[in-house]
């Protein structure tokens, strides 16, 4: 019995710490998910690098029993052990795939099958790569190489460079587990989200099919285009939204982290930075993640922007003109996507402003044979947004006959939700979250018969939005006012019948509150045209929370 078990000892505690491995995976993923509250994407992700550490450490001392003589023996024997696991997890990813879903096998046996050729790598590879004798016969070169290496080591310029190229596989290893995240990221849709969701997925179709954002309605000229514009890119391209996503935010990620390391010179902070966006909470958060919306886009192209105004900046005396027009070219991409990914993306123009302003000033000041063409070239981001701006505006105006962006500037419609939000029907503001009552409505209507026409409409519109008797929350008196037009068929005369209406009732309205029949609210500061307006004490309790 005792030689039986000698003989096959290796094997057997290989399977008993292999079953173990499986309750250190479940029991971990439990307390992080259940007992720290991480989501179960993450929870996994953390589990399974436990697991691995725990297999890892079974087998170097009690499976193949395979110390190291070195540190830095070590590490590379932990390392391959990594790399092997993540190919062998790699491997299962693509037997699914290909079996799964392309040929249409029944998912649990192609499961099982799968899992019994890992088991057999993870050991193959084990025992003949990592930890094994027999890897002599083939691992001869890669010895010597080591040998002559950590001998090398005792100098300090060599350790440096070990040490960073370990570094360098830990980040590429790292940036592989975070593209398995992004990709097995479940997605869903919100479906009541007619104004969210779904219509940027309407949008999308619509552009695919060569009509813009779709017929002229209250929903066109709602919002700006550019995520339809990338889900549209997307759909070419034949790539999902999760793979995209992922990949798209590890681009960002490492030229914002490259400009840094460019701006700081320290290849140390760009690294750890890299790092730290890599798995940066905001990129988990389900809104940005998993609903197929904008708030990962946003993230996305904020970073890229970041990085090209900071990277031309960087490289504005460098000789090679290469690096300066490359930054200048994602400069020139990035900022008009995401000038149009979110109606108040405003905020940013001040850095790039700033930092362009900056680049000239610096350029200007240096002797430089090319400064001349720098500094013309620096000003081309602003230039592409606004050439960008007016093409979108002109595309507008030739399919629904308005010249503007979307219903929220530069259009009657706005200026009219403006008059509405200033209304002071004589009651007090009870609920600071409702910014136009139906009271507010109907105390303007009676300075606008076009507007007492719409009355009827405004109180079916507010009912199926809001429910009989109860008022409209924060800006969805935007949609709901817009539902009501649409609902009495202005809308199906075109956009520029629909401005024109909204001009009438805006110019009504104007003189109603220039001759004071028609009282503006005091006190108040509107920090947009179309947000509610504070008091100077509501500001600082504001800014305060």
């Amino acid at each position: 019995m005792f030689k039986w078990f000698q003989k096959y000892r290796e094997l057997l505690l290989y399977f008993v710490f292999g079953g173990l491995s499986f309750l250190v995976n479940i029991v971990t993923f439990i307390c992080f998910n259940k007992g720290m509250g991480m989501d179960e994407l993450t929870a996994n992700g953390f589990s399974w690098v436990l697991t691995v550490l725990f297999v890892f450490f079974t087998n170097r001392i009690w499976v193949f029993q395979a110390p190291t003589e070195t540190h830095g023996q070590f590490f590379i024997q932990l390392g391959v052990f990594f790399a092997g696991r993540m190919a062998t997890l790699i491997l299962e990813e693509g037997i699914l795939l290909l079996f799964v879903k392309f040929l249409n096998f029944d998912s649990i046996q192609v499961k099982v099958a799968a899992q019994i050729i890992v088991i057999l790598s993870n050991y193959v590879i084990s025992k003949w790569v990592v930890f094994g004798e027999s890897k002599e016969h083939f691992l001869k070169p890669a010895k010597k190489w080591l040998k002559k290496t950590f001998r090398d080591m005792e100098k300090q310029e060599h350790k440096k460079k070990i040490i960073k190229k370990i570094f360098f596989a830990i980040i590429v290893c790292l940036t592989l587990f975070r593209i398995y995240l992004g990709i097995k990221t479940p997605v869903f849709l919100q479906a009541d989200a007619g104004y969210d969701d779904f219509l940027y997925i309407q949008y999308s179709i619509n552009m695919l099919h060569g009509k813009w954002l779709g017929d002229f309605s209250t929903l066109v000229l709602l919002k700006t285009a550019s995520p339809a514009f990338l889900l549209a890119i997307n759909y070419v391209l034949g790539i999902s939204y999760p793979v995209s996503l992922v990949i798209s935010y590890i681009i960002a990620v490492f030229l914002f982290s490259l400009a840094m390391q460019r701006l700081v010179n320290s290849e140390k902070f760009a690294m750890a930075l890299y790092i730290f966006l890599l798995y940066s909470p905001g990129m988990f958060h389900e809104e940005n993640v998993q609903k197929v919306y904008r708030g990962g886009y946003i993230i996305i192209f904020t970073l890229l922007v970041f990085a090209a105004v900071i990277g031309q900046y960087t490289a504005r005396k460098n000789e090679q003109k290469r690096e300066f027009s490359l930054w200048i070219a994602l400069s020139c991409v990035s900022l008009p996507i995401f000038y149009y990914l979110k109606e108040d993306s405003v905020w940013i123009l001040p850095f790039v402003c700033g930092g362009l302003a900056i680049t000239i000033v610096d350029l200007w000041r240096v002797k430089h044979t090319l400064k001349q063409w720098r500094i013309a070239v620096v000003m081309l981001p602003l230039l592409t947004l606004a050439c960008v701006t007016i093409g979108y505006k002109m595309l507008n105006y030739h399919y629904y006959g308005e010249y503007t962006i979307t219903d929220r500037g530069g259009t009657y419609c706005k200026e009219l939700l403006s008059d509405l939000l200033r209304v002071d029907d004589g009651r007090e503001d009870k609920k600071p979250s409702v910014w136009v009552t139906r009271n507010m409505i109907q105390t303007a209507a009676k300075h606008s018969e076009d507007l007492m026409e719409l009355l009827p409409y405004v109180e079916q519109s507010w009912n199926q939005w809001f429910g009989e008797g109860n008022e409209a929350s924060g800006d969805f008196y935007i949609w709901a006012f817009r539902d009501a037009v649409q609902l009495s068929g202005v809308y199906e005369k075109g956009g520029a019948y629909v401005n024109s209406y909204y001009q009438e009732i805006h110019k009504d309205l104007q003189k109603a509150y220039e001759s004071g029949n028609l009282k503006e609210k005091k006190g108040k500061i509107y920090i947009s045209s179309t947000v509610h307006g504070f008091t100077v004490q509501e500001m600082l309790e504001y800014y305060r929370e």
